[in-house]
């Protein structure tokens, strides 16, 4: 319950904190993480889990996904949370696919190779 008080004094200070705001949004992610580590049950953390492991590779190619090459798909619907999950799906089957890609050339051997050399 504190958590929830902390959060919601976060966001109405957020609403009058002006050039703070970025470390009051800051302090707010922070805050979110805390409350979902408190409620999550165990089917959430191997999902947080499964989007962790594949969260680089989304970070990298996420803006080409939405902005290059699959903006009529990811916008389908109009909708901020139907677009979220479409664009999440479709980053995570990229990047399975990138992993899978990975382990099949055998990545992870060359990388080595390649900083033993360096």
């Amino acid at each position: 319950m504190i958590l929830w008080l902390l959060l919601l004094g976060m966001v109405i200070f957020r609403l009058k904190a002006g050039r703070f705001a970025m470390l009051i949004d800051t302090l707010i992610a922070v805050q979110i993480i805390l409350i979902f580590k408190n409620i999550s049950s165990k089917k959430s953390h191997y999902m947080f889990q499964f989007l962790g492991r594949h969260s680089f590779n989304i970070f990298l190619f996420h803006t080409f996904i939405y902005y290059l090459y699959f903006e009529e798909i990811i916008y389908w619907s109009k909708n901020p949370i139907a677009i979220f999950l479409t664009l999440i799906l479709i980053c995570v089957i990229i990047s399975y696919a990138i992993e899978t890609g990975k382990l099949k050339i055998k990545f992870n051997k060359l990388q080595d190779k390649l900083l033993r050399v360096i």
